[in-house]
This record gives structure tokens, C-alpha cells and sequence, in this order.
């Protein structure tokens, strides 16, 4: 059975998650809280969180990275950053305890620490973590992603999101 515990997941104060993070709370905070493993594309969303900063200029936006910089069955996220430029504007969770991550209960003040939850995850079940950060009362931004492609239109439509087509660009 999967789903939400809606009395530990709920909106927390956002310079609480910000000083658990470490993160200057005058940042505007993307997040991504997924696994590094190549179906997240997280390729995807460097490169997307890259042509977000060159259309607005902000200079006060980072992404933060709620996973491991480099997997061995995944990317090495400090290596794309730098790719794409943008290796000063993205965050990685540092302090994250290892080997298991933060406590479950620990998790509200990570997403309320977050101005907009985004992804580019390709072939999601569930979509957990969008479902947890929105019960955090966070705004989220994620791709059409299901491992049933066919929901996909209807889920959409009756939770009033859009989508945004977009594609790496070719080598």
C-alpha cells in the first residue's frame, strides 16, 4: 500500500527545512528529491534549471539535489552541472546521514525548505515524492510521467497542470 501520511506530511516553516539544508533562506530554492539513477533525468533537469537562469537571469535561483552527487547507477551530477555551466547554481545535500538519509520524519522540513519542487523523472509508478512535497504545501513542476501512458492526459486535466515539452538538444 502506498500513499501520504498526511499527519507527518504537511507544510513546516520554510527557514526551519533552510537550516536544516544549510541554504541561505534569500534563495529561491528549486529541489529534486529523487534517486540518482538514470530514469530520473536528472540530465534533463540540469539542463532545463540551466535555460531557466539564461531566459530570467536570476541570479538569486539554485537547484538542490536531495540525493548522492554520483551513483554507480546513475549520473555524476557535479560533472553535468559543470557541463552545462551552471556548477554554481546547483546544491547537493551534503549533510544528508549516511548510509539510509534523513529520517522519515525529517522529510516535511525538506520539502517545506523548497520554493518549487521539480523533476524530469521518465517512467514513474507512483510519483511519491510530488505527492509528499505537495502535502508540504510546495509548488511542483514534473513531467508527464507514468509507467501507464494512457492515464496520463485525464490525471492531468483533473489536477489542472500542463505540460512542458522539452528534449535535450543534439550533440
Amino acid at each position: 500500500l502506498r500513499g501520504v501520511d498526511l499527519a507527518l506530511y504537511r507544510p513546516q516553516a520554510r527557514a526551519a527545512g533552510r537550516t536544516l539544508l544549510g541554504i541561505d533562506p534569500s534563495l529561491f530554492l528549486f529541489g529534486c528529491v529523487n534517486q540518482n539513477q538514470l530514469r530520473k533525468r536528472w540530465d534533463l533537469l540540469l539542463y532545463a534549471f540551466r535555460l531557466f537562469l539564461a531566459m530570467t537571469l536570476a541570479k538569486d535561483a539554485r537547484l538542490y539535489c536531495h540525493c548522492p552527487a554520483v551513483t554507480s547507477q546513475g549520473w555524476d551530477l557535479r560533472q553535468l552541472a559543470r557541463h552545462w555551466g551552471i556548477e554554481d547554481t546547483v546544491l547537493f545535500a551534503h549533510n544528508i546521514p549516511a548510509p539510509s538519509g534523513y529520517p522519515e520524519e525529517a522529510m516535511p522540513l525538506v520539502y517545506s525548505a523548497l520554493d518549487a519542487q521539480v523533476s524530469a523523472s521518465q517512467g514513474e509508478g507512483f510519483g511519491l515524492t510530488a505527492l509528499e512535497g505537495m502535502a508540504c504545501g510546495g509548488l511542483n513542476g514534473m513531467g508527464a510521467f507514468s509507467t501507464s501512458p494512457g492515464d496520463r492526459p485525464s490525471k492531468l486535466r483533473a489536477s489542472s497542470a500542463s505540460i512542458m515539452p522539452l528534449s535535450m538538444p543534439s550533440p
